[in-house]
């Protein structure tokens, strides 16, 4: 009887047990695998999600600012605009008074024996034409106009004799620059005040 010992079956069964254990293992080692690369895109993904959120939240925050940045500097223009409108107001606020000492001026510092003829005023340069008995007359005009607190420096751009009925007359153009506004202003209270 010990003869007939069949080993045979035994090792296969044996083997086939090994192959089935791995198998089994190499199926759970791969069905891990695929949920740890499940679990990984589902984490993945959710990340993208919430920074895709994040992205739209900043956008739409950007878009905000951006609009009120486009309404301050609309905000900045109206003022500026405002301020504008207001120094030309007060510009023609200060013009109201200034014209008023510039003519009170030009009849102070006009001498006997001169007369004129015509008196404008573009910007800040007044324009005197007119006649005088003599030439000295137009030097007293010019001196006196250049010793006025309203008036700045005068210049004589034309003189030329005129013969008349009665005697020969000086034709003159004068050419006055306005001193600055607030400099003839506080000379003027100065004046109001000594008087």
């Amino acid at each position: 009887m010990s003869g007939n010992i069949n080993l045979l079956p035994w090792r296969e069964e044996r083997r086939a047990r090994k192959d089935k254990q791995l198998l089994a293992s190499s199926f759970v080692f791969w069905a891990g695998c695929l949920l740890v690369g499940y679990l990984a895109l589902q984490y993945i993904d959710g990340k993208l999600v919430d920074q895709r959120a994040r992205n739209a939240y900043l956008q739409a925050e950007n878009a905000k600012l951006n609009q009120k940045i486009a309404e301050i500097e609309k905000l900045r223009l109206e003022k500026q605009e405002l301020i504008a409108r207001i120094d030309v107001i007060q510009g023609l606020q200060q013009d109201r008074m200034q014209i008023v000492h510039v003519l009170d001026d030009v009849v102070r510092v006009l001498p006997a024996g001169v007369t004129l003829d015509r008196l404008s005023k573009k910007n800040r340069t007044i324009y005197l034409d007119g006649r005088a008995q003599s030439n000295s007359r137009v030097s007293e005009l010019m001196n006196q106009a250049d010793s006025s607190l309203w008036f700045g420096q005068s210049n004589l751009s034309v003189v030329s004799l005129q013969d008349t009925q009665d005697s020969t007359v000086s034709k003159f153009e004068v050419v006055i620059t306005e001193n600055d506004r607030s400099a003839g202003a506080k000379a003027g209270k100065n004046n109001k005040e000594v008087n």
